[in-house]
């Protein structure tokens, strides 16, 4: 008999359908109840999938045509005679209807290395916490693959069954699953899914690196050839374990090898959520980031949600408005300094009022705020929300690295706090004044084992 190794995850939730997800350990078939009350006794079957080897036994049941607004409890069992226990129901709340303005709280955060001796707190802590969540958004890192010690396998993983192997270990954390499996999730990945700081070194994307200190470390350490070096085939197969287990309950159908960028509203709330990884090329000649597939994508969303949605967030799974001093890998934003420029110009050409960017990746937090500037002189505030890590080594040398963003279309660019400890945001979302909406950060932060908190 198959059983359930990770899972469930309430995943690309809207005010009309959502896709349940769930890995096995082998072959066999998800069913998924729904009903409206929280003991289960009116749920029926809405749904079925079969989980097979090529997915690593991972899938999706889609259940659609819900009603907005409205509460649901669903179970998922691997068993179609047997109707789930009353304890198996876990609840989840649809969206509104689009352009509907409703206030709202969402959390996030970015790169979860299960390494203390307690590992999961962050998401203890906001399960607790934290309780009327519309959803989590996860910008990056949900697993460190390359990580020797804590993924699991005590090597880089190399294969299919490896990368599955990584996510079982990291996500198989009670309180990852706990928290998942009562709040719906939103997910991107960035470069740790794969390996460290990898990329394409050439425009056709079939030639992949990774960061040069990484080679340079495993080739000292006498690490086996195919940890030292990216192949094509191993980022093939970590791109397939990360839709297995991440893209393949976006909102939106996606393609495995990328790009993976997806779009979401929450009422009068528009999300684009970035895939700043499978399309990024370097090499001496060429820097490219978001690839013209997605750029086009981005822009014509920009341009939808203009008036339509009051406030906007842009998600990246790396920093936008802020450089590192002294970044060798150029694995963010100032390393695509001309993007950073085309998207800036293009809110500034458009006149793009209510936008706020949710970043991670920098092991440590941070609320920015600045204005982007028009040729009519007009200023068009914005906002940078920065919250990493989930769980890992906070960079307290960010606090001293990071400066602000070069470019022409910003300024009076403000750093209202910065702090290196493990964490994780909330961001209120308040339409009590429907012509002008307030959006609060708060920051959750572990210090000497106390949770306290930092606002915007």
């Amino acid at each position: 008999m198959a059983n359930m190794i990770l899972g469930p995850i309430i995943g690309g939730l809207s005010h009309e359908q959502v896709n349940l997800w769930a890995r096995a350990d082998k072959a066999a078939t998800l069913h998924a109840w729904l009903g409206t009350k929280s003991n289960g006794s009116d749920a029926r079957l809405a749904g079925k999938t079969q989980l097979k080897a090529v997915n690593g036994f991972a899938g999706i049941v889609p259940i659609k045509k819900l009603k907005s607004d409205k509460k649901y409890f669903f179970a998922l069992t691997l068993t179609p005679s047997l109707p789930p226990p009353k304890a198996a129901y876990r609840p989840f709340r649809t969206f509104p209807e689009p352009g509907k303005a409703k206030s709202f709280r969402f959390a996030f955060g970015s790169c979860f290395l299960p390494m203390r001796n307690q590992p999961g707190l962050a998401f203890k802590h906001m399960r607790e916490q934290q309780k009327d969540l519309s959803f989590l958004l996860m910008l990056g890192d949900q697993i460190y693959a390359d990580d020797l010690e804590f993924n699991g396998l005590g090597r880089v993983p190399v294969n299919a069954s490896e990368y599955r192997k990584v996510y079982e270990t990291t996500w198989g954390n009670l309180h990852h699953r706990d928290l998942l499996a009562q709040t719906p999730a939103f997910m991107m990945l960035d470069d740790h899914e794969i390996d460290n700081d990898w990329h394409w070194t050439d425009i056709t994307l079939q030639k992949p690196d990774i960061a040069w200190i990484s080679r340079l470390l495993r080739k000292l350490q006498v690490r086996p050839k195919e940890e030292q070096y990216l192949s094509t085939t191993r980022v093939l197969t970590g791109l397939k374990a990360n839709w297995e287990h991440q893209a393949i309950h976006a909102p939106a159908a996606l393609s495995p090898n990328g790009p993976l960028a997806y779009e979401f509203e929450y009422g009068a709330a528009a999300f684009f959520v970035m895939d700043t990884r499978t399309q990024r090329v370097l090499n001496k000649t060429q820097r490219q980031l978001l690839g013209e597939k997605q750029w086009k994508k981005l822009e014509e969303w920009l341009l939808k949600v203009k008036v339509s949605h009051s406030v906007k967030f842009i998600v990246s799974s790396i920093s936008i408005l802020t450089d590192i001093v002294g970044d060798p890998t150029n694995d963010r934003w100032g390393g695509f300094k001309q993007e950073r420029e085309r998207l800036l110009k293009f809110i500034s050409d458009h006149e793009i009022k209510g936008i706020y960017f949710l970043v991670g990746d920098l092991h440590s937090a941070h609320a920015l705020s600045a204005e982007v500037i028009n040729t009519g002189g007009e200023k068009l505030p914005i906002k940078q929300f920065c919250s990493s890590p989930f769980e890992q080594k906070p960079a307290n040398f960010t606090t001293f690295l990071d400066h602000p963003a070069q470019s022409s279309f910003l300024q009076n660019q403000k750093r209202h706090f910065s702090i290196s400890k493990i964490n994780y945001g909330v961001v209120n979302v308040d339409f009590s004044d429907k012509k002008n909406p307030q959006v609060r950060f708060e920051l959750n932060y572990e210090k000497d084992g106390i949770w306290k908190v930092q606002s915007d």
